[in-house]
């Protein structure tokens, strides 16, 4: 379980403990910097009920591959959705709530493999993630909230080759104003 899975499985406020000591568990939506930096992953409630939680790429520290390209995910077992670009996918997709825990699969981009997941947060700034493959085979991490972003729009949303900040989203240009004349 290496790349994607340690960038998704595996600059917050601080607050004092005692504010939390009396809930077990916290609400684990927003946005987290994965424990090695390389990618920033939205989590969003989701599913009919808004009951579930997903995880969405918003942010790579490299989002272009050696060419200049962004990246895909090249390594997807269903060759149709291997030209689908990273920034913007979707690895995470309708964990369950289960006590104070959800539990799921999470897809990793670098083998095309999906993993057991079980996500949960104790801190404001902190989501603990567990990902396991057969159960035995287990690795965890912990994601540092940070500010949200917005899930990219399109793959034209990565621009430049961004150097450790969060690629710019595309956004329509104003429209132009028509000069005003007196009469």
């Amino acid at each position: 379980m290496k790349g994607f899975l340690a960038a998704a499985v595996l600059g917050a406020a601080t607050l004092a403990p005692a504010a939390f000591a009396a809930e077990a568990s916290l609400d684990p939506t927003g946005t987290w910097l994965v424990e090695d930096g390389r990618a920033k992953i939205k989590m969003e409630k989701c599913g009919t009920d808004h009951k579930n939680l997903c995880g969405t790429v918003v942010w790579l520290k490299e989002p272009l591959d050696d060419k200049g390209q962004p990246k895909k995910d090249l390594q997807n077992p269903d060759p149709a959705k291997r030209s689908r670009p990273a920034l913007g996918m979707e690895l995470i997709k309708d964990l369950t709530p289960d006590d104070d825990l959800y539990v799921g699969q999470i897809y990793n981009a670098e083998n095309g493999k999906m993993y057991t997941v079980k996500v949960h947060s104790e801190k404001q700034a902190e989501l603990n993630v567990k990902g396991c493959l057969l159960s035995i085979l287990c690795m965890s991490q912990h994601w540092t909230r940070v500010a949200d972003l917005p899930l990219p729009a399109t793959v034209a949303s990565i621009g430049a080759k961004s150097k450790g900040h969060p690629a710019p989203i595309a956004t329509p240009a104003p429209a132009p104003v028509a000069p005003q004349t007196e009469n």
